[in-house]
C-alpha cells in the first residue's frame, strides 16, 4: 500500500512538472508579427508589406502616419524574445519622378549590417527595377522586387534588401522596361 502511495505522489509530481515545463516553453514562444507591430504603434491597415529576410527576420514596410511617409522597419524573432526596430527616417514620396526612393541601414544583433531599399515607381513603362553599386571594386547588383497596386497601396511599391551596408557607397537605381532596356537611371536624374 505504501509502494502505491509513493507511485502515486512520484506520477502527481511528473505530470505538474511535465505541465509547468509546457507552459513555460509555450510562453517563450515568439510573438506573432501583428501583435508585435501594433505594440510599437503600427496598425495592420498601415503595414504595405512584410517579408522574410532570414528563418527569424522580417522586412515591415508601413505608412508613417506621424511621419507622413513610407517607412521601413525590421522583426527580430527570437526563441526567447522578440524585437521591432522602426527607425526615425521615411521615404517623402515625390509622384513626378519616374522612381522615388530611400534606404535604410539595418544592424543585426550579430553585428552584421545590411540595407534596405524602398519607395514606388510611378513611371508605368517601367517593369523591373535593378540596383548596382561598387564594393571592393567589384560592381554588384540586386533585382528589387516590385509589387502591383492593392487596395492597401495605390502605387507600385518596390523595395530590395542589399546584403552589404552601402553607406558613403553610390547606389545606382535602373529602371528597365518590358525589353529589358534601361529607361531610367538615378544617376542620371541627379542633375
Amino acid at each position: 500500500m505504501e509502494r502505491k502511495k509513493k507511485r502515486g505522489a512520484y506520477v502527481a509530481l511528473y505530470v505538474l512538472v511535465l505541465a509547468g515545463l509546457l507552459l513555460l516553453i509555450r510562453s517563450c514562444a515568439p510573438q506573432d508579427i501583428d501583435s508585435m507591430l501594433s505594440e510599437n504603434g503600427i496598425h495592420s491597415d498601415q503595414v504595405m508589406v512584410v517579408t522574410p529576410i532570414d528563418s527569424r527576420t522580417h522586412l515591415v514596410l508601413y505608412q508613417n502616419i506621424t511621419a507622413d511617409g513610407l517607412a521601413s522597419g525590421l522583426i527580430e524573432q527570437e526563441p526567447w524574445s522578440s524585437r521591432v526596430t522602426l527607425p526615425q527616417d521615411v521615404l517623402q514620396d515625390n509622384p513626378n519622378e519616374p522612381i522615388s526612393s530611400h534606404r535604410s541601414g539595418y544592424q543585426m544583433p550579430d553585428e552584421k549590417t545590411f540595407d534596405v531599399a524602398y519607395g514606388y515607381v510611378h513611371d508605368p513603362e517601367i517593369t523591373k527595377l535593378r540596383l548596382r553599386y561598387e564594393l571592393n571594386s567589384s560592381s554588384e547588383e540586386v533585382e528589387a522586387d516590385i509589387l502591383e497596386p492593392s487596395n492597401k497601396n495605390k502605387e507600385r511599391l518596390w523595395y530590395a534588401i542589399i546584403q552589404h551596408p552601402t553607406t558613403g557607397i553610390q547606389l545606382e537605381i535602373q529602371g528597365l522596361d518590358n525589353g529589358g532596356q534601361v529607361i531610367y537611371s538615378s544617376q542620371e536624374n541627379e542633375d
